[in-house]
């Protein structure tokens, strides 16, 4: 039938699955920077910012999302607390 493996299979469900309504991001994107925009690594809030950008007409590539998603996981969201003993 089809020669899909089970990790692009994944990548295509989850792809459709956040994507599949949004003609104005899938049309405008590679299918390579929909895997990105789609990764669990990327936070809900940096995803929407993005889609938005996208939806505005700003041309986004998949190494350019991947870039926001590195660069939100090196700012860590607050500083660790440290307890005194």
């Amino acid at each position: 039938m089809f020669d899909v493996d089970a990790q692009t299979a994944a990548e295509l469900m989850k792809v459709a699955r956040l994507f599949g309504k949004k003609p104005d991001v899938y049309r405008r994107l590679s299918w390579q920077a929909l895997v990105e925009l789609s990764a669990a690594s990327l936070p809900w809030n940096v995803r929407r910012r993005l889609e938005i950008a996208i939806m505005t007409g700003t041309k986004m590539t998949a190494v350019q999302i991947r870039a926001a998603r590195h660069a939100h996981a090196a700012k860590p969201d607050q500083p660790a607390v440290r307890m005194a003993a």
